[in-house]
């Protein structure tokens, strides 16, 4: 794991580390932190892709965990983003923490700026949550990103760096089974460089 913060920029407070007792003290450190100024949200989505693809071990899951009090402002198109998390294969996830600051910009009935992360979160298989309890969210939602599941299928042939959509729903029968059902899927890819045997 690794930790950062952002406002309209971001910092790498702690690297990729698979210490965990080191992490929880990065993360404890961040807990402490005051943070003032603009919520550039996207663009530091981004930034976190950026440096997975230069410093994560490849052969692992990649996933970005963001907490945020919902109160961003628009720093960059989806579409970049989400092109930047299909390419690098990276999941995003959010939790929603409500401070003193963001109920009185829901209040005052002035737009927020994550609705484009939630779109994000959507389309790279990922998903946000408000999270109450920020503790017990924080557990339940790395609980969440362990136990999915990866689905390996044929790479159509196509031209390199074009998008490709995918669609994954659940069948007939697991419908009825669950009727409340969500599937939590990436909706799409780009296709890479060098045409992998499987994807």
């Amino acid at each position: 794991m690794a930790v950062a913060n952002f406002n309209t920029d971001g910092w790498l407070i702690g690297g990729f580390d698979s210490d965990l007792s080191e992490v929880e003290t990065t993360v404890g450190r961040v807990v402490d932190l005051r943070y003032g100024g603009g919520t550039h949200i996207l663009s530091s989505v981004y930034d976190a892709a950026t440096y997975f693809v230069k410093s994560a071990d490849p052969h692992r899951r990649h996933a970005i965990l963001i907490f945020t009090d919902d109160d961003g402002q628009p720093s960059m198109s989806e579409r970049r983003v989400v092109n930047h998390l299909w390419q690098s294969d990276i999941m995003l996830c959010g939790l929603i923490i409500e401070t003193p600051d963001s109920q009185l910009h829901v209040a005052s009935g002035r737009p927020m700026g994550t609705e484009a992360m939630l779109g994000v979160a959507a389309k790279t298989g990922g998903e946000t949550v408000n999270a109450d309890d920020p503790g017990h969210a924080f557990r339940e939602m790395l609980h969440r990103m362990r136990i999915r599941y990866s689905i390996y299928y044929q790479m159509p042939a196509g031209r390199v760096g074009s998008s490709r959509e995918v669609m994954l729903q659940l069948s007939a029968r697991a419908k009825a089974k669950y009727p409340t059902g969500q599937v939590l899927a990436r909706k799409g890819y780009l296709i890479p460089k060098v045409a992998a045997g499987s994807r």
